[in-house]
């Protein structure tokens, strides 16, 4: 199977993603984040807009198809639904998306442009609790059985890094805490499927400034340093 023919496909209220590409993932040992009582593991899938190209560090270009996201979406609405039934709650979860204090959290984020990815994208982050185990991580070629390879320990930060093309398995599910409610994903498995050039979320030095003087003009930094 080639990057171009691998297209999501959805069981239940779970999906296997198309292309995403990896961001912050915490996979080969678990974290505690944000105050968490509980250690987890997770990552963040960005799904880039129908017609996107990317090139990878062999020269191979690859465009995204733009098809797992209505898939997510499915989900999300569907779990919701079945949590919080009803035409008022969904009018409610519609005006989430809106407001800078949502009544619901949605596990679509819409927000990745101010972390540095391709316009247009939608992200998923996905965690999984330590107690459950790590998620399953396998690679594109296959072993000695013809099932995909699974990387040694020591192998992994190598493979799932920031940039890295992969896809995902996801179960949708909703949750109903004290501080917040809303719906989102687990994260189940992880393929690597191809490298991508490395991303670290963050926008370059370059496109974060503005020049403040005439390039004509060079700086005068003798005095750097200086005591």
């Amino acid at each position: 199977m080639t990057l171009s023919n691998i297209q999501p496909r959805r069981e239940g209220k779970k999906v296997v993603t198309g292309l995403a590409i990896l961001s912050f993932p915490v996979l080969q040992a678990p974290e505690y984040v944000l105050g968490s009582k509980d250690a987890t593991y997770g990552a963040s899938f960005i799904f880039p807009p129908a017609g996107y190209t990317l090139t990878l560090l062999n020269g191979e270009v690859v465009t995204f198809d733009g098809a797992t996201q209505p898939l997510l979406e499915e989900i999300l609405y569907e779990v919701f639904a079945e949590q919080w039934p009803g035409p008022a709650n969904l009018a409610r979860l519609k005006a989430s998306f809106t407001t800078p204090n949502p009544a619901f959290k949605w596990g679509i984020r819409r927000d990745g442009e101010l972390k540095g990815y391709p316009a247009g994208s939608v992200y998923v982050n996905a965690r999984r609790k330590e107690k459950q185990g790590r998620p399953g991580l396998v690679l594109a070629h296959a072993d000695s059985d013809g099932k995909p390879a699974v990387p040694a320990d020591d192998q992994i930060t190598k493979f799932f890094y920031p940039g890295a093309i992969v896809r995902a398995a996801l179960g949708g599910f909703a949750y109903d805490m004290d501080v917040s409610k809303g719906v989102s994903f687990g994260l189940q498995n992880v393929q690597y499927l191809a490298s991508g050039p490395r991303m670290d979320g963050r926008k370059a030095a370059a496109d974060e400034f503005d020049a403040v003087m005439d390039a004509s003009s060079p700086a005068d930094l003798s005095d750097v340093g200086a005591q």
